[in-house]
């Protein structure tokens, strides 16, 4: 049998006000709501407050003791009453503001500090006397290789190939002591890749869909349990709409789905995007340190016709050797091989440990997988200290490379530079937790305050 509830809503306001109007629904027999329609309402009170009054019409509700229908009612909103009213965009401006705030602080203070000493080196006069010896160029000289299997690949490449140019070596012990050196980095980057296929499938699938499931639940219950009037995400997931949010329904969440969905880690923004910002500066560390040896290697060193110029012997040393110069088919080679397949591995890696620590549903498991992930980045340095013979970490030790600049100036574009990586890494941050994450898709900020009294109590 179908019910019809009608539901006034009385707003004060001026006669022509969209909100001095009702909204009459339909709802059948399972509690569905249908038809909303605006009707203006001429009843007005003398008092500045709001009352709500329905009135229940029904030819077979006869029995004083059957359980009276109940629904859910909103203030009406002029934009219609599937839209966000004015409160929940207030809720939900200031939620994400405050998840953000520490995070833009340091933003604003960073980009601040760049352009006071921008403004300071570029616009300072000339220094003069003693202020002009302690402000000179700084003469930078060669530097040695990163003691790990890249340091350890350019080393025993360019090396081998000078060694057999000048004929103190044959081929086949050139291609014996490259061939080890290049067996190791490729083992290891294969290991990599499969780690982080296998975490990707194995782990971070599993993870992704455990939370979606649990934030469906919550969704469907705090917005009414009525997947009629909620949105669907692409992957069939959904997501409740503002003015049909109701905290009380908390309470209807199981033990087990409060517990999960409180520790989503979206649900503290701010804890989250620390952790977030901390596991970005590791990766984009190991990504500028690939950056710079690169750009040393193929543009800064010059380049030679025959590899018998590669290298010269540092003054007052027998043993250290700089690298003065490089063929074309070497520098090819070493960007093929080390360079590109490092910096993707890096990037790779970033998004994929960003997405496991969005999906991990303890705080307690992000910072131990924060861990495990910087397990997979620096396992080069572990494989270099575990399986080079030390013939080659001597080597690699004694192998330098020209310095990226000769002199450094104190001037307001070198410490510009210095500050765009933690820029890039500050907006990439911003960029994932309100763009790119998908693992929560149309996430809607909406599980921290209603999360924190459950918290509290759990802590006494």
């Amino acid at each position: 049998m179908t019910r019809r509830i009608w539901i006034c809503l009385f707003v004060l306001g001026a006669a022509e006000d969209s909100r001095m109007m009702r909204i009459e629904t339909k709802v059948d027999a399972q509690g569905e709501a249908h038809e909303f329609v605006s009707v203006h309402d001429n009843h007005r009170f003398g008092q500045k407050q709001g009352v709500l009054a329905a009135e229940m019409l029904d030819a077979g509700f006869q029995s004083e003791h059957q359980a009276a229908a109940t629904t859910t009612l909103y203030p009406l909103n002029p934009k219609g009453p599937l839209a966000i009213d004015d409160n929940a965009f207030t809720l939900l401006f200031k939620a994400k503001v405050g998840a953000l705030f520490p995070v833009v602080i340091l933003f604003m203070l960073a980009f601040s500090l760049l352009c006071c000493s921008s403004f300071m080196f570029y616009k300072a006069k000339k220094p003069e006397g003693e202020e002009a010896e302690e402000l000179k160029n700084q003469e930078c000289g060669p530097e040695g290789l990163e003691e790990d299997l890249y340091g350890l690949a350019i080393a025993s490449i360019v090396r081998d190939t000078r060694s057999y140019c000048k004929g103190y070596s044959s081929a086949g012990l050139m291609m014996a002591r490259m061939g080890v050196s290049i067996m190791i980095l490729v083992l290891t980057l294969v290991l990599q890749i499969y780690l982080m296929a296998s975490l990707k499938a194995l782990v971070t699938s599993v993870a992704v869909n455990e939370i979606r499931d649990v934030y469906d639940r919550y969704q469907i219950t705090m917005y009414g349990n009525d997947t009629s009037r909620m949105a669907v995400t692409a992957n069939g997931y959904h997501r409740g709409r503002e003015p049909y949010f109701n905290p009380k329904n908390f309470a209807l969440l199981s033990e087990e789905d409060k517990e999960s969905v409180c520790q989503i880690p979206l649900s503290q923004p701010t804890f989250f995007m620390t952790l977030l910002m901390i596991w970005t500066f590791t990766v984009v560390a190991d990504l500028r340190k690939s950056v710079d040896l690169w750009m040393r290697v193929t543009r800064i060193t010059p380049t030679v016709s025959s590899m018998k110029d590669s290298m010269e012997a540092v003054e007052g040393s027998e043993e250290e050797y700089v690298i003065v110069g490089l063929t074309v088919p070497v520098k090819v080679t070493l960007s093929m091989v080390l360079f590109l397949p490092r910096i993707l591995v890096d990037l790779y890696l970033l998004w994929l440990g960003c997405r496991w620590l969005c999906a991990t549903p303890s705080f307690e498991d992000v910072i131990l997988n924060a861990v495990a992930l910087e397990f997979i980045l620096v396992l080069n340095n572990v494989v270099f200290s575990t399986v080079v013979p030390l013939q080659s970490v001597i080597d690699t030790r004694n192998t330098q490379i020209l310095p990226y600049q000769k002199e450094v100036a104190p001037t307001g574009r070198s410490v510009l530079a210095a500050f765009a990586w933690g820029i890039a890494s500050m907006v990439w941050v911003l960029l994932y937790m309100y763009l790119l994450q998908a693992v929560l898709p149309q996430y809607r900020w909406d599980v921290r305050d209603v999360c924190i009294d459950f918290l509290a109590a759990k802590v006494k």
